[in-house]
């Protein structure tokens, strides 16, 4: 038998323990994050097919779909494309790409050592990264395993760069909490008879993602009764910070 432990304080954040076994004695540290300032953020889960291998699709985190025509979206504020590879092991995969419209957008890694607290009702830190964000981010993933996520790393971006004057912009924010689900199937990815079922490749993505449409503000922590999004499905709501 196993059991967790949380520790929670009036203004704070609460966080858990993970599994403990009930044998044994433990020596633990928590650690906290304070609440600062709650906002209405626009915040869904979303799976879905990138829309076919070899191009560039564009996903608008305000709309929360695909960018015309594949979806309802009107400004790309990242591209995800998707090519078959092999991987280091010589097997068939995909290379998922994430880039951006614009030189100055991009993404910073959100880990241990950069703020990220495992099991905490807010896990990363309440403001997105201010310095760090890079153009391009890559993943290669060779089936329905999502072997190649990287544990507890989340990801803040920041899009639709305006420029107002010489070297200074202003951004749009958002973050992906927990990372990023990747995976291949159809066609060559399946077994037979699978295969003649499902004949064509794709790549698929799930995130849960929040976007602040004020431009110029990195405030990310947000209060899920004030959910921009409406009419959300049962399985597309965000409830956590």
């Amino acid at each position: 038998l196993r059991m967790n432990a949380r520790m929670g304080k009036s203004g704070y954040y609460k966080t858990s323990s993970g599994r403990l076994s009930r044998k044994e004695d433990h020596d633990m540290i928590f650690v906290l994050r304070k609440m600062k300032d709650p906002i209405p953020l626009y915040a869904r889960k979303f799976w879905g097919k990138i829309p076919d291998i070899g191009n560039a699709h564009g996903f608008d985190f305000e709309i929360g779909d695909w960018v015309t025509p594949h979806g309802r979206g009107e400004k790309t504020d990242i591209f995800f494309k998707v090519i078959v590879v092999k991987d280091t092991t010589s097997k068939l995969a995909g290379e998922l790409e994430i880039s951006f419209p614009h030189e100055q957008e991009g993404f910073v890694s959100v880990n241990r050592e950069s703020g990220y607290i495992f099991l905490n009702q807010l896990p990363m830190p309440n403001e997105a990264l201010e310095t760090g964000y890079r153009r391009v981010l890559k993943r290669i993933e060779a089936g329905y395993e999502n072997k190649t996520k990287p544990i507890h790393t989340s990801y803040f971006f920041r899009t639709r760069a305006k420029k107002i004057v010489a070297e200074k912009y202003l951004f749009n924010y958002s973050k992906l909490k927990d990372g990023l689900g990747f995976v291949m199937g159809g066609g060559r990815f399946l077994e037979e008879p699978y295969r003649k079922k499902h004949p064509v490749e794709y790549g698929a993505v799930e995130f849960t993602y929040y976007y602040n449409p004020k431009p110029d503000d990195r405030n990310l922590e947000f209060d899920p009764k004030r959910n921009l999004f409406k009419n959300l499905k049962n399985n597309e709501r965000v409830i956590d910070p």
